[in-house]
């Protein structure tokens, strides 16, 4: 399976180094793997964990390059409240990090994880029905430790919880924070606070307003944790808002950018959000698009804790690239709205809500939209990557994984009432592993065409060259009553399934061309055709 995934370049490059927990040495509890919805090893990358749940119990890794900086994804359990943190209640507890003889303290907490009840969840306990069970805690180490430094997560006496369920450590090397350069306005000269705590709303204003006076138009966020607590409106066009680097400038709280301007630039920050629970009506995303913005680049940003990354509508030549979003309630990012020559390319997204990387063609169509070398991780509700009606799409050259409820690895549909797909389609040389999952009682495949009726799809999709591995039941799934009609899947590798390689329960009137595919591994390997779907090529 490693040997089909690198004869293609699929995935996201990041300057991070991933370490699954389950595959070095410990003395810990190996969890059982499962993709059974509310597990806690359903939301794992890999399906995966390590349990550290008595004193002395620890994770070793051995690094592979040198680094200055961890993160590591996390569960503690939802007990006993002890803190506030983002405004709600929570459990907070210690986890102890060893890098050679240096230690290191993390701080971990429930602000953000453990989610209960129906759509859209809440906070409460008493619903029952617990979920989202993880959540990421990152440090920055006091030096720069070589390749071959050993590197222990272990519960001491001090570290309270109960238990500490581990799937994955980041290591990289978090370079030195950007200097701003002349002429750009920096946020500190007008009286912001760096302490996570006091907002800075009037003082990033008063900086935004100078800024705009200027020739290079450049907002630029020091090294520091900055607190804001509202929407900031960006009207204006050509300027930049800068930080020195995702590991040193952090903007907190419910700040959240609402753009109208043209040639608006966004780079080098972290965004931390105070959201612990979905909020669809009372929220938007962490960068969002209406009537006016063009142009628009999101580069190099990490987005946590927020409902959505970016929301984009109306907007054409987006660019969002090299950024990394974690832990949402929603979207990692939606190119909602009559958007028009959009990019995403080279982004990871981890633990998202809702779909990772979705293209809604609500009410204005979306034409000519590239999804390209992006990695997916753990959406632990609906899809990897989904499109929603709209023209001229290619989804190409990107890894997902491990989809948890309600969702496949990548999902073309006419749900939702989109505008009519239509041009070319094209899906191409992407991974999907261990994807497809639960919707109520049905099974969603990996692959997953959902075509409504009265919203057909007719538009030329050509699904060629994927990889299709380990998948949790169907290889490629079509519903859903309306009408296809020229969909050809063509030269993939369908590799491993509990289930039939291709389930195809709509009815004649669709019709799908199999071209010289590779299909192995499935408890059945023909189609499942109880409607008799227009067919065409075999197996």
């Amino acid at each position: 399976m490693k040997d089909n995934i690198d004869k293609i370049k699929c995935g996201a490059i990041v300057p991070y180094t991933t370490f699954l927990a389950t595959k070095f040495k410990t003395n810990g509890k190996m969890l059982a793997k499962s993709r059974v919805y509310r597990t806690i090893t359903s939301e794992c990358v890999g399906r995966e964990a390590v349990e550290l749940s008595k004193t002395g119990q620890y994770i070793a890794i051995v690094l592979t390059n040198p680094a200055n900086a961890v993160t590591v994804r996390y569960s503690i359990p939802d007990q006993k409240h002890n803190a506030k943190i983002s405004n709600v209640d929570a459990f907070l507890a210690t986890l102890t990090l060893y890098v050679a003889k240096d230690k290191y303290t993390l701080s971990v907490n429930t602000a953000h994880s453990h989610l209960y009840g129906n759509f859209s969840w809440s906070k409460d306990r008493s619903l029952l029905g617990e979920h989202k069970f993880f959540d990421e805690v990152s440090i920055k180490l006091n030096k720069t430790y070589p390749k071959g430094t050993k590197i222990i997560l272990k519960k001491e006496v001090g570290d309270t919880s109960p238990y500490y369920i581990i799937n994955l450590i980041d290591t990289e090397i978090a370079s030195e924070a950007i200097v701003a350069d002349d002429g750009f306005v920096n946020l500190m000269d007008f009286g912001a606070v760096s302490d996570g705590k006091t907002c800075n709303y009037e003082a990033f204003a008063k900086a935004y307003a100078k800024a705009m006076t200027q020739p290079n138009r450049t907002l630029f966020i020091p090294e520091g944790d900055f607190y804001i607590s509202k929407i900031f409106e960006v009207k204006d066009s050509n300027i930049t808002i800068c930080g020195a680097g995702i590991w040193h400038s952090i903007l907190r709280g419910e700040i959240c950018f609402k753009v109208s301007g043209k040639k608006v630039v966004f780079r080098d920050f972290k965004m931390d959000g105070n959201m612990t629970v979905r909020r669809d009506v009372a929220d938007i995303g962490a960068i969002e698009t209406t009537h006016g913005a063009e142009s628009l680049t999101i580069c190099n940003l990490w987005i946590v804790h927020h409902k959505v990354g970016a929301w984009i509508n109306y907007a054409s030549n987006t660019l969002m690239e090299n950024c990394r979003c974690r832990d949402l309630y929603a979207d990692g990012a939606n190119y909602h709205w009559g958007v028009k020559n959009g990019i995403i390319r080279n982004n990871s997204f981890r633990a998202t809500g809702d779909d990772a990387i979705a293209m809604w063609s609500e009410g204005d169509p979306n034409d000519g939209n590239l999804v390209e070398f992006n990695t997916v991780e753990s959406p632990w509700l609906a899809n990897g990557i989904a499109m929603y009606g709209g023209k001229n799409a290619t989804i190409r050259n990107n890894y997902v994984c491990d989809t948890v409820y309600a969702g496949a690895g990548i999902d073309i549909s006419s749900e939702f009432k989109p505008t009519p797909f239509g041009g070319i389609i094209t899906i191409k040389d992407n991974v999907i592993v261990r994807c497809g999952s639960k919707r109520n009682s049905c099974d969603l495949g990996a692959v997953w065409f959902k075509t409504v009726k009265d919203y057909d799809n007719r538009a030329e999709v050509v699904f060629e060259g994927n990889q299709i591995l380990d998948s949790t039941y169907q290889g490629i799934f079509f519903e859903g009553g309306g009408i296809i009609d020229n969909v050809k899947i063509i030269s993939n590798v369908f590799d491993g399934g509990s289930t039939h390689f291709a389930d195809c329960v709509d009815d004649s009137k669709n019709k799908v061309e199999f071209e010289n595919n590779v299909v192995k591994n499935f408890k059945h390997k023909k189609y499942n055709n109880p409607l008799g779907m227009g067919i065409k090529g075999n197996e």
